[in-house]
Order: C-alpha cells, then sequence, then structure tokens
C-alpha cells in the first residue's frame, strides 16, 4: 500500500511550475495598478525622491528589474528546458512587451502619457536583471569550484 505523501508529493510535482510564475503575474498586476493612479496621485510620493534625478526612469528601472528577474526565474527554472541566455533574452523581451502595454494603457490615464523613454527605462531594467543573475550564476559556480 502507498504512502499518503507520495500522492501529496506528486500534486505537488505538477503543480510546482505554476508557483513560479505566480510571482512574475503578481508584480506585472502591482504595476498595473501603480501605473493607474493618476499623475497628480504621485504629487506627495515624489517629493520624497526630489533629490534624485530622473526619479521616474529609476522608478521604471527598478520595477521592471523586479519583473525581468521574476520572469528570467520562471523561464530558467520552470520546465520550460531554457538554457539561462535564452531565458534571459525571453525575459527582457516579455518585461519590455509588457512596459510597451503599460505605457498604451498609461494613455487613458489621466495626466499620463505613453514616453518612450519610460519604455527604455524599463528596458534597461529587465537588461539589469538579465545581467546580475548572469553574474550571480558566474559567482556561484566559482565558489562551487573553489569548494570542490
Amino acid at each position: 500500500m502507498q504512502h499518503s505523501d507520495n500522492n501529496t508529493s506528486g500534486a505537488w510535482t505538477r503543480l510546482w511550475p505554476i508557483s513560479y510564475a505566480i510571482p512574475p503575474v503578481a508584480w506585472a498586476g502591482v504595476i498595473f495598478l501603480l501605473s493607474s493612479v493618476p499623475a497628480s496621485g504621485y504629487e506627495d510620493a515624489s517629493r520624497y525622491l526630489a533629490w534624485l534625478p530622473w526619479r521616474s526612469y529609476f522608478v521604471h528601472g527598478g520595477l521592471y528589474f523586479i519583473l525581468g528577474g521574476l520572469t528570467l526565474r520562471l523561464l530558467h527554472r520552470a520546465r520550460f528546458r531554457l538554457g539561462w541566455l535564452t531565458a534571459a533574452q525571453s525575459a527582457v523581451l516579455i518585461a519590455t512587451s509588457y512596459g510597451l502595454s503599460d505605457e498604451y494603457h498609461q494613455t487613458y490615464v489621466d495626466g499620463r502619457d505613453f514616453s518612450l523613454l519610460d519604455l527604455l527605462a524599463d528596458l534597461l531594467g529587465a537588461c539589469a536583471a538579465a545581467g546580475a543573475w548572469a553574474a550571480w550564476g558566474r559567482i556561484r559556480s566559482d565558489w562551487r569550484a573553489k569548494r570542490a
């Protein structure tokens, strides 16, 4: 007779790729909600970042750094069997495409508009996530080689 944990384990094995999909989808939802706020809603928040030049671009880059990293994690770790380079390129493409759709969405929000510079910041944020992923993989493999 089989132990009941085997059935639970089998279900988890089928569902674990979904656990990698939830964070990037949830983060995309956060970005959508943030971009739905009219420009006047950010006046108080921007006061705290007044010291930071190009603050809007840093915020865009940071948001899409996270989205790119979570998407890369999904593509590399879930059962897509993509190498890290293909996963990185795909994650940057997906995150930037979402940025494009988000910029279009902002054309319907009061005081917001489509900005190519914002889209460029989204692209650079996603690229930075891919670069950080690659650097971390290199550091980790070097560290493991030294330990062996």
